[in-house]
């Protein structure tokens, strides 16, 4: 699969998710969906080039207004965000902001050398992972850990070992046949020495040779979390926008 035919699975993805149309990602003129339900009240994404949004009949005028008047990308501005979060704070809403990055589906992954052992732990081990003992050793993953609890969605691990201390791990979480949602986590004391690369690479390498496409997603302000995909091979894909209370 080529970089363009992810991006655009991952397009169909999302549109799908926000009821919005793919293609639209694809044009250079904005695009407003009215929600059909109170929710999303607010979600907005650009893959690049046009932003499209799905809004509640409160704002659905205020939304189309505003991206009348900027191209797609530029709606993720400073100013223009800054535009979106007073108008959703008087309904009661704050803005929340994120990015996207897609593994490069050209890429070939070196494995990276670190002085720990890596373990791949399949779906059927994944609850004692988390709960119990694998193989008569108990791997503890304890409240030190600022991560989700365990998820049905979940398929993969790639634990990182300190001796038998969980010191780091990327999971995979099944969105669908051909996507997967990677995220990672490392104790604070083993940051900075390659731990999460290390098992975000190994992990990906695993889904790729299984022909699904990686992911992940992270907050605009978390410069760790970017690093560590670029690091590992992934390619900046989309921003998004949404409204909480």
């Amino acid at each position: 699969m080529t970089n363009v035919e992810a991006r655009y699975e991952m397009m169909k993805f999302f549109a799908e998710e926000i009821c919005v149309n793919a293609d639209d990602f694809l044009h250079d003129t904005n695009r407003v969906y009215l929600s059909n339900d109170s929710e999303p009240f607010f979600r907005m994404m650009c893959f690049g080039n046009a932003a499209v949004l799905q809004a509640n009949k409160v704002i659905y005028d205020w939304c189309n207004d505003f991206v009348s008047k900027h191209i797609g990308f530029r709606c993720f501005d400073g100013g223009q965000m800054s535009e979106i979060c007073r108008e959703l704070s008087k309904h009661g809403y704050s803005a929340s902001c994120g990015q996207g990055a897609l593994a490069d589906m050209t890429l070939k992954r070196k494995r990276k050398n670190i002085p720990y052992d890596i373990r791949i732990i399949m779906k059927n081990e994944i609850a004692k992972f988390y709960s119990d003992e694998i193989d008569g050793k108990f791997y503890p993953v304890d409240e030190k850990w600022r991560m989700l609890p365990y998820s049905e969605a979940t398929e993969y691990i790639a634990a990182c070992y300190d001796k038998n201390m969980v010191i780091g791990f990327a999971v995979a979480d099944k969105n669908n046949d051909k996507i997967y949602d990677v995220g990672y986590e490392t104790l604070p004391e083993y940051r900075q020495k390659g731990v999460a690369t290390a098992v975000t690479i190994e992990l990906t390498n695993l889904l790729l040779e299984a022909g699904i496409i990686p992911y992940a997603g992270f907050a605009w302000s978390n410069i760790a979390s970017k690093n560590v995909l670029i690091k590992s091979g992934y390619i900046m894909g989309w921003s998004n926008m949404g409204a909480n209370r």
